[in-house]
């Protein structure tokens, strides 16, 4: 049994509009316009975009962060010097970087998100 057979869902009633208009405005061949003033609201929300200052990276943190891994690292290395041969190998260097991308692509992405909730704050109160 296919899913069309059977189980038809009933039209939605559009408000103000009988199914002839639609019909009729859907089948004529006249161009698609914009509304009054949409080309003007476009323009003014890309340009207030173009505004915002670029987003500063979190280098500090980064930096930081590093630290305390070779910091960390540097420690067990002293309790056991062999880790420090065993994390030199070529098989862990894959695992650290991508570990090391994936912690910066969350990093830049929240900031990302806060950066465009501020904005879209600040464009609420303004109009």
């Amino acid at each position: 049994m296919s899913a069309r057979s059977g189980n038809r869902v009933p039209p939605v009633p559009s408000p103000g509009f009988s199914d002839d208009e639609i019909q009729r405005a859907l089948s004529e061949d006249r161009p698609v316009e914009p509304s009054l003033g949409f080309q003007a609201r476009v323009m003014r929300r890309l340009r207030s975009d173009a505004e915002l200052p670029p987003l500063a990276l979190p280098w500090k943190r980064f930096v930081a962060a590093l630290v305390a891994a070779f910091g960390a690292l540097a420690m067990a290395a002293t309790v056991d010097p062999d880790l420090l041969q065993a994390t030199a190998r070529p098989g862990l260097l894959f695992p650290t970087v991508v570990l090391l991308v994936l912690a910066a692509r969350c990093t830049i992405r929240s900031r990302l998100a806060s950066e465009m909730a501020a904005s879209r704050g600040q464009d609420s109160t303004a109009g």
